[in-house]
C-alpha cells in the first residue's frame, strides 16, 4: 500500500510541486526584496523540504488532520475554561487542561498525569472570586 501511495504521489504531486515553487520563485524577483511578498518567498523556501516530504516518502500523511482533530478539543476545552469562576481560576484551568489534553494527544496516557497534576497544584495560589 505504502508503494502504492509513494507512485500515485511521485506521478501526481511531484509535478505540481515543482510548478509551484517555479511560480513562487518567478514572482519573488518582481517585488522589492524586503516586501511582503520576497519574505513570504523566503518563508516558502525555507519551508519547502518540509512541505514536500510527502512526495518522497509515502509513509508521511499528505495533510494533518488527525492531529488536528486530537487538539480541537483541548483548544475547544482551554477556551471554555477562560470563564470559570475567576479569572486566575480560569487561567490556571485552562493551564491544567491544556497539559492534560496535550499528555493524551502524545500517548502519555500511561502516566499518571492526575497525580502529577495534582501535587503541581498545591503549588498554586488559590484565587478569590473578586480577582
Amino acid at each position: 500500500m505504502l508503494e502504492a501511495r509513494l507512485r500515485l504521489r511521485q506521478e501526481e504531486s511531484k509535478a505540481g510541486a515543482r510548478r509551484t515553487a517555479r511560480g513562487a520563485r518567478s514572482h519573488a524577483v518582481l517585488g522589492t526584496p524586503d516586501g511582503a511578498f520576497c519574505k513570504a518567498w523566503h518563508y516558502l523556501d525555507a519551508q519547502w523540504p518540509h512541505l514536500t516530504l510527502f512526495v518522497d516518502d509515502g509513509r508521511v500523511p499528505i495533510d494533518n488532520n488527525n492531529s488536528e482533530q486530537m487538539m480541537r478539543p483541548v483548544a475547544v476545552g482551554r477556551k471554555n475554561w477562560l470563564f470559570a469562576g475567576s479569572i486566575k481560576g480560569g487561567k490556571n484551568a485552562a493551564i491544567f487542561y491544556s497539559v492534560i489534553g496535550s499528555a493524551n494527544c502524545s500517548g502519555s496516557h500511561r502516566l499518571n498525569i492526575s497525580a502529577t497534576c495534582c501535587r503541581g497544584s498545591r503549588r498554586i495560589p488559590i484565587a478569590s472570586s473578586t480577582s
